[in-house]
């Protein structure tokens, strides 16, 4: 079945994306590494939303999840900046951290997370898929 919450694109909002991804993952019977490597990714996408899509203004995000051929599916939507997660290049994890970039690291973690993610800019949205197999 699939689910949808449209939430202020808020920090203070992300207890609620927390309850919402819950629900559609106690119904998905996912539990275990998956459960938290997909509570992990939700809150990293959830909180990037919050702090760098709508700069300067109040935004919206849409959740919706669902179940296709074994797979759970969870996408972010936002109307903010332009922004595709796939373009930042991994960082170096070999350098010291006093060399490193600053930022990356979270969407790094999301993408070792999941079987899959994707993104698309479709009618002046940020659209954000992740796919997580099922055991």
């Amino acid at each position: 079945m699939a689910r949808e919450l449209i939430l202020d694109a808020g920090i203070d909002r992300l207890a609620e994306a927390h309850a919402f991804l819950a629900e559609a993952l106690d119904d998905a019977g996912c539990l275990g590494e998956n459960r938290l490597k997909l509570e992990l990714s939700l809150e990293e996408a959830f909180v990037n939303i919050a702090n760098h899509a709508y700069p300067g203004e109040a935004g919206k995000v849409r959740l919706r999840s669902w179940l296709s051929g074994g797979h759970f599916f969870l996408e972010l939507a936002d109307g903010g900046i332009p922004f595709n997660p796939l373009e930042v290049p991994p960082p170096s994890l070999d350098l010291p951290l006093e060399s490193r970039r600053i930022g990356g690291l979270g969407i790094h973690m999301i993408r070792e997370s999941m079987d899959g993610v994707g993104y698309e800019r479709r009618e002046g949205r940020n659209i954000l898929t992740l796919d997580k197999k099922l055991a």
